[in-house]
């Protein structure tokens, strides 16, 4: 499906792989909705901000980097985003201005056709030709809910990296009964469990391969920082040891004085 989707399909898949996010909530998306967390190169969601049924979900760093292309994209032929911008907007002729300023959020009914499409353009799902008795317009169309299988992929790769379940459900949108009143974790536990999942969630093994690439270096990097501590640790202990040395050297009484409180004496 990423093999033949534009910037918009690219990224709208991807936030719903990624996420677990029913589709009816990418509809109302906006970027005031998501906040960049930098360390990680991801975003948090904040889903159904706007009604008593919010949640916070995240995306991977590859759905976060399709998403700041298509926004790329959509800048770079005019349009002026703002936090009240819809994170997916209707399609528009790049060569009129009108059409660029004129921002029309996603309908529903255009996301579904929108994956529907890219689905059959991939070769997933076929579309058989029948009478028009039996459908409109001579097709139709296997009986799939389109955001199940997102919905689907996503919480089996949550078990499969261990997500603890009530975080989990919370990711989900789902409801956990009285723990909906007693168990709020700190968003930095909710991200921590996230990124248990980050290489279940990434599709794209290129990207994947790059994000361990960054860990390695991240570790390599930590290696020869804690490398260059220890010889200045050891540099100094040599240099103390030196002082001792002299402080003997100058009066061998001091030699039969613990080393401890010769190294908080200024050599005479």
């Amino acid at each position: 499906m990423l093999e033949v989707s534009d910037e918009r399909a690219r990224a709208i898949i991807l936030i719903l792989a990624s996420t677990g996010i029913r589709i009816r909530a990418i509809i109302e998306l906006r970027l005031e909705h998501l906040k960049l967390i930098p360390d990680y190169n991801l975003y948090q969601v904040g889903v159904y901000s706007d009604s008593n049924q919010r949640y916070l979900t995240l995306t991977t760093p590859e759905a976060a980097k399709a998403i700041d292309v298509y926004l790329k994209y959509r800048e770079r032929y005019g349009e002026k985003l703002t936090p009240k911008s819809p994170l997916f907007r209707d399609q528009f002729d790049r060569e009129d201005t009108l059409s660029v300023h004129n921002v029309k959020p996603l309908k529903l009914r255009t996301v579904e056709r929108l994956i529907s499409r890219t689905i059959e353009k991939s070769g997933i799902r076929t579309v058989e030709r029948v009478t028009e008795l039996h459908s409109e317009k001579g097709k139709i169309r296997k009986n799939i809910k389109l955001t199940v299988g997102f919905r689907k992929f996503f919480d089996t790769q949550l078990i499969y990296a261990k997500v603890e379940k009530q975080t989990k459900e919370l990711f989900m949108g789902h409801s956990i009964g009285l723990d909906d009143h007693y168990f709020t974790p700190e968003d930095t536990h909710v991200l921590h469990e996230y990124l248990k999942a980050v290489d279940y969630l990434t599709i794209n093994e290129e990207h994947r391969l790059r994000l361990r690439l960054d860990e390695i270096t991240k570790k390599k990097d930590e290696i020869e920082t804690m490398e260059l501590k220890h010889q200045e640790e050891i540099g100094s202990i040599k240099q103390q040891m030196n002082q001792l040395m002299t402080m003997v050297q100058r009066n061998p009484r001091l030699a039969n004085i613990k080393p401890e409180i010769l190294v908080n004496t200024k050599p005479s």
